[in-house]
């Protein structure tokens, strides 16, 4: 035979009875006020300083720099910079890029790949022209 547990009933909790709290005074204990005696002042004793005596400098004559000249040296002569022709340089951009069919020069000698790049580089310079080599024409 089964036996089923009949569930509990729910009843209300029950009220507990109120209680009044009792009631606290609270005071502040006061401390009592003591003194605090003053330091005395204390007193530098007096003392005489000896004022120094007046030196007087003795007048000396300062000689007069010699002028400075300037060494005559020529400056060396200074080897101009090889300029590479844009073909040469055209050059040496396919052989880094051989998938590249053309290269854009600015007018201060900046290559490119991509013809947007080098206008856009080109109208910060004075000289905005982009001047376009072919990969054939190499």
């Amino acid at each position: 035979m089964s036996t089923k547990k009949k569930p509990a009933a729910k009843t209300a909790p029950e009220k507990a009875p109120e209680v009044e709290a009792p009631k606290v005074e609270a005071t502040v204990a006061e401390a009592p006020e003591t003194e605090v005696p003053e330091a005395p002042e204390a007193e530098a004793p007096e003392t005489e300083v000896p004022e120094a005596p007046e030196a007087e400098a003795p007048e000396t004559e300062v000689p007069e720099a010699p002028e400075a000249k300037a060494p005559e040296t020529e400056a060396p002569e200074v080897e101009a910079p090889k300029v590479k022709s844009l073909a040469q340089r055209a050059k040496e951009v396919f052989d880094m890029h051989p998938a590249a069919n053309a290269c854009f020069f600015t007018s201060d000698g900046t290559a490119f790949l991509h013809s947007q790049h080098a206008r856009i580089h080109g109208e910060t310079l004075k000289d905005s022209r982009v001047t376009t080599i072919l990969k054939s024409e190499v």
